[in-house]
Parts: C-alpha cells; sequence; structure tokens
C-alpha cells in the first residue's frame, strides 16, 4: 500500500513546540505549576522549511481557584502564523499557576 508523503513540510510537533515555548513570554516561569490540558489544537496550513512564524497570544479567561487561593487557571489561545500572515496553528488551552500575592 501506498502511504502519500507530504514532504517539504515542517512536523506539526514542531509548531506546538513554538506555541508551548511562548508561554515563558507572558507567564513568568516561576509561577507555573500544570496544565490542565488543550480544548483545541488545530493545524490549518501547512509549515514549509524557511517559513517565518510569530506567536500570538489571546488571553481568553483567568480564574482564581476557590478550594486553593493560591492558584488560579489561565485559558489561552495561541496561534503560530507565518509571513504570509496565515494562522498555520492554533491552539486553546489551560493552564494552572501560582497566584501573586
Amino acid at each position: 500500500m501506498n502511504t502519500p508523503v507530504n514532504f517539504g513540510s515542517a512536523s506539526d510537533l514542531s509548531d506546538c513546540q513554538i506555541s508551548v515555548g511562548g508561554n515563558n513570554h507572558y507567564i513568568p516561569q516561576q509561577l507555573a505549576m500544570a496544565s490542565p490540558g488543550v480544548e483545541q489544537l488545530r493545524w490549518l496550513h501547512p509549515v514549509r522549511p524557511g517559513d517565518r512564524l510569530r506567536l500570538r497570544v489571546s488571553i481568553l479567561a483567568v480564574q482564581r481557584s476557590r478550594s486553593k487561593p493560591d492558584r488560579g487557571v489561565v485559558t489561552a489561545r495561541q496561534e503560530v502564523i507565518n509571513q504570509h500572515g496565515q494562522t498555520v496553528m492554533s491552539l486553546d488551552g489551560k493552564s494552572m499557576h501560582r497566584v501573586q500575592p
């Protein structure tokens, strides 16, 4: 059986690495605790070698824990965008962080 292979396309997981690595820029690493998970993950366009990618992060919600007030959950949309302005990957996810007093 022949399986078509899309040569010249970057790994989908490398898009995720760009997105996850971007978390360090909007929330200090020392406050990070865990990730309750990803709600949506979409690969919308292929990424090719030589593409220039940037990350856009939008905070959708911030909620302090009622049972443990020293922590909270941030819901964020992360979008990886290529040099043509196309969103090549989007991810909606949650992350748990310590709350600063």
